[in-house]
């Protein structure tokens, strides 16, 4: 099968590209932005792709011309967005056109293809600042990015309901791992701790996450590229809720080193807890996520120990 993965040179996008590669015609588009974070990390992260036959196109999904250069394919995984809850108050016009704008020309451009599947992964961040329930949770963004997540969350299902587009929707808790964002608040506190810099906390620590391991979020994907039911909305996330304390913690005890806590007022937009109910997701394609924070950390740390 000819898979379309956006946001192929991403944390996530890149990882899964070559997991599908193993047994799937890959395609992967990456528009190469420059924010929330530098081109060279997305280039680290596509290094492999050729040996892998992964085929990767540079496109800007805002522009509809640019997205002639997709051959046809039978199945699409749309990851590319625009990330990061900070940047998306000072500059939400990026969010609008990357997240929305991007999403609906995308989604144009395959209503009238043979497509099997259309996967949209959306976020946990559509919940608001407590998403601790089921697929049929309130829905209260408190972020510009949340927003436009939501947003394209129901644009697309304007096209599933008119159009037959072939959709159905992850949305994903806190990923981590190697590859990981710089941005990220566990790259922040492993690159605090290895280098002995102070880090910001913005709260008590006491907010708290399911953070998923980005193996397990991509075997998640590919389940659902087979098992997830048209039309229906999934959460995946891990199953472990830690605090930012307790994240800390691990952060020290794998690294062997005190990190210097800086505590800061809570950010606008910042959720408070999350804790993903995965069980629609496990039932219908057997979501199962395996690796815990702690052995996801010291994966993470021995990553970028070998850069």
């Amino acid at each position: 099968m000819r898979i379309l993965v956006t946001g192929a040179a991403g944390f996530i996008g890149s990882w899964l590209a070559e997991s599908l590669s193993g047994s799937h015609e890959v395609i992967g588009l990456d528009g190469f932005l420059e924010l929330p974070y530098g081109a060279p990390s997305k280039t680290r992260n596509i290094e492999n792709f050729a040996k892998k036959g992964i085929k990767l196109i540079s496109a800007n999904l805002c522009d509809p011309k640019t997205l002639n250069q997709i051959p046809e394919c039978e199945a699409v995984v749309h990851l590319a967005a625009m990330p990061g809850l900070t940047l998306s108050w000072e500059r939400p016009d990026l969010y609008i056109e990357n997240n929305l704008l991007a999403t609906a020309n995308l989604a144009k451009y395959f209503e009238d293809k043979s497509i099997t599947k259309f996967i949209f992964v959306s976020t946990s961040s559509v919940y608001g600042r407590l998403a601790v329930g089921d697929e049929f949770s309130e829905l209260l963004p408190i972020s510009p990015y949340g927003a436009t997540k939501l947003a394209a969350e129901k644009l697309l299902f304007s096209y599933h309901y008119e159009k037959g587009l072939p959709l159905s929707i992850l949305r994903i808790f806190s990923v981590f791992g190697p590859r990981q964002r710089p941005d990220m608040m566990y790259s922040k506190l492993l690159n605090a701790a290895v280098h002995s810099e102070p880090i910001r906390i913005f709260g008590d620590g006491n907010q708290s996450r399911t953070n998923t391991y980005v193996g397990d979020i991509v075997d998640g994907i590919v389940q659902a590229l087979v098992g997830a039911k048209t039309g229906e909305i999934y959460n995946l996330g891990g199953g472990e809720e830690v605090t930012l304390n307790e994240a800390m913690d691990h952060v020290e005890s794998i690294t062997e080193r005190t990190l210097v806590k800086e505590f800061l007022d809570a950010k606008a937009g910042d959720q408070y807890r999350t804790n993903a109910d995965t069980r629609k997701a496990q039932r219908d394609f057997g979501f199962s996520p395996k690796v815990s924070i702690y052995d996801g950390l010291q994966r993470q740390y021995d990553w970028m120990k070998s850069l």
